[in-house]
């Protein structure tokens, strides 16, 4: 039987992921041999790796650990510098990529088998279970989202500081790679290079797997400039903090290329720091958000609250159920917002800051903005919610509306754009007052300058008592997939 001893390495934080690891204690000149003991991971205050004894004594899974080790120094690059997941799919949690993969998998121009090997690649990067061979554990995956990791184990699924965790990842790979410090087989020299070697690629390597595009693909949006020079942020030589290279990610696909161009070029003149009251304002959202969060309400339920909390700041909003005017609100905070036609309609709006950079907001005027105010204001308010709750994590260096985006920042925007411009309460109000479907929808549109669609689908979830005419008229102006109450 091995002799255990106490846990020779502890380290992480209690919010997110935390190693215990207790070797054999015999001597071993291998490196398997060297690193076999028990693990325990634990994520916040739930066991992911590892079970508990009859005593309640929680006990580590026992294994190999130099293939942990081996795996890090590995995907290394993936886990620094990828963010988000393949093929623009937006899972709610990494565990949800397959679901969200299959149904892109039933349009009939994507082919499934061509996707294959991205797919199991982005899988055995970002999922550590995949690390070792022949142990099973539960999966533990690890994604990047701008500032952030989704971490999630066990159905527990944590949104942490990215810098705070691939920290204790480098600290357990230091500890493993000590270990065989004194070791000369081959295994131990190989894993010990690799990890000296884990970060030693090049720029153009990092910023291909930033932005989940070909080096190929890269070259051709360059135009026989070099990489450098095209995806050159004057700000930093960071690639987390490279503006230019998570444009080239969001917009991935939605963009004429010389249309993509011409804005790398445009935000290297943006330089100037986020005016005081803009910053003071995202503070306190942020404060309210992290307040949200704690207490276990969803996106959307956050989008929601935050967009009222504006509007009970009465140096913002006159009264509660005053019209909203996002575009002069982000005036009124610095922020820049213009209008202009980016020769596609795959794309609403393009908002790029940086960090401790002023935001602006460029706002496409496609069929969608032009034809209908409130669907423009509505993307503009869209933007105001990310400048102010996601600018300082999720989203550190821009957003795109329609683009590649986080998916829970985007449903906390789409609740918090469509409670800034039409509060349900002022729906619920109205619906009291003339009992009538359409004569709220006419009111809201008419005072609130907002599109049918959206009057329609505050008013559904509202939490009043509809009538069947009222729901068949409702369910005659919003999309045929939108979610209703009574569906």
């Amino acid at each position: 039987m091995p002799s255990w001893a106490e846990p020779n390495f502890i380290a992480g934080h209690p919010a997110g992921l935390r190693f215990e690891l207790a070797l054999c204690a015999r001597s071993e000149e291998r490196a398997d041999a060297a690193t076999y003991g028990r693990l325990l991971v634990w994520l916040a205050e739930d066991l992911i790796w590892g079970q508990y004894d009859s005593k309640g004594t929680a006990v580590g899974v026992e294994w190999y650990w130099v293939e942990l080790l081996e795996h890090l120094a590995t995907n290394w690059r993936y886990l620094r510098y990828e963010q988000g997941y393949p093929f623009r799919v937006m899972p709610v949690r990494p565990s949800g990529l397959m679901l969200s993969l299959e149904q892109r998998w039933t349009l009939p121009e994507i082919d499934e088998a061509a996707e294959d090997d991205v797919v199991y690649g982005f899988q055995s990067s970002h999922n550590f279970a995949m690390a070792l061979d022949g142990c099973v554990v539960p999966d533990l995956w690890f994604v990047r989202e701008g500032r952030t990791v989704l971490i999630e184990g066990r159905d527990h699924v944590r949104r942490c500081s990215h810098e705070r965790e691939l920290n204790t990842l480098e600290q357990l790979g230091t500890f493993l790679y000590k270990r065989l410090s004194q070791l000369s087989d081959s295994r131990s020299l190989e894993a010990k290079s690799a990890w000296e070697q884990r970060d030693a690629i090049s720029f153009e390597e990092k910023a291909a797997i930033t932005t989940h595009e070909s080096l190929d693909a890269l070259r051709t949006l360059a135009d026989g400039a070099p990489l450098a020079e095209l995806l050159y942020d004057p700000l930093t030589t960071s690639i987390e903090d490279n503006r230019a290279i998570d444009l080239v990610y969001r917009c991935k696909g939605l963009l004429p290329v010389e249309c993509l161009r011409q804005l790398l070029q445009e935000l290297r003149n943006h330089t100037e720091p986020p005016r005081p009251a803009l910053e003071d304002l995202t503070c306190r959202i942020q404060d309210e958000k992290a307040s949200l969060e704690d207490r276990g309400f969803p996106p959307h339920t956050q989008g929601r609250r935050l967009a009222l909390k504006l509007r009970h700041d009465p140096d913002l909003f006159s009264a509660p159920d005053a019209r909203a005017e996002p575009e002069h609100l982000l005036k009124a905070l610095g922020v820049e917002v213009e209008k202009r036609s980016f020769d596609s309609r795959r794309l609403d709006a393009v908002g790029l800051w940086g960090r401790n950079v002023n935001p602006y907001v460029l706002v496409n005027l496609h069929d969608k903005h032009l034809n209908n105010v409130g669907a423009l204001r509505a993307t503009i308010a869209h933007e105001l919610c990310h400048i102010l709750v996601d600018r300082k994590d999720v989203l550190p260096l821009s957003a795109v509306v329609r683009g590649v985006m986080d998916r829970a920042a985007e449903q906390r925007a789409n609740a918090f754009a469509a409670e800034l411009l039409c509060p349900r309460f002022y729906v619920r109000n109205l619906y009291e007052q003339f009992l009538s479907a359409a004569d709220v929808v006419a009111v809201a549109t008419s005072k609130l300058g907002v599109s049918n669609e959206l009057a329609a689908l505050q008013l559904a979830r509202a939490y009043c008592q509809l009538g069947p005419d009222d729901e068949q008229y409702i369910e005659s102006l919003v999309a045929p997939d939108a979610s209703l109450p009574w569906r």
